[in-house]
């Protein structure tokens, strides 16, 4: 009961944030004044990297109540990578002083870290989440023949 409670709240967790995202993705100041692709891209990389995957692998697991929290929560991940790229943008508009070369690094930052992490993940040394599975297969019941 507790996990079907769960899913449910992650559920309308998921269209909050979602439905969030979306309305949002007008304008982001310090990127430039409206998402375009890179930034979009920006958004995306770690929800396809590393959220999807995880989720994947929690569904085909049996743990779909926390894969479903994972994939409510990949808006937040994205606005997250998206003000970490507005922040490098910042610094090195101080340090460079052209916003042109400042985008492009903060781009190129970001998505170098996305790929680490998905690098990470797929070579094994870095198993974001670890499942346990359960000693016993499930079982369906069947009605006994009647003979």
């Amino acid at each position: 009961m507790l996990k079907v409670i769960s899913s449910t709240f992650a559920l309308l967790v998921a269209y909050t944030t979602w439905s969030l995202a979306a309305i949002l993705s007008g304008g982001f100041y310090p990127l430039g004044g409206g998402l375009s692709w890179p930034e979009g891209l920006v958004f995306f990389a770690p929800i396809i990297v590393l959220i999807l995957p995880v989720a994947a692998r929690l569904f085909s697991s049996g743990s779909s109540a926390a894969g479903i929290w994972l994939i409510a929560i990949g808006p937040i991940v994205g606005v997250l990578n998206l003000l970490l790229c507005a922040f490098v943008v910042l610094v090195c508009r101080a340090i460079f002083g052209r916003p042109h070369i400042s985008a492009t690094v903060a781009y190129l930052l970001s998505f170098g870290l996305w790929v680490l992490i998905y690098h990470f993940q797929r070579s094994g040394r870095n198993v974001g989440v670890k499942v346990k599975k359960s000693a016993q297969p499930i079982r369906v019941w069947r009605r006994p023949e009647r003979r």
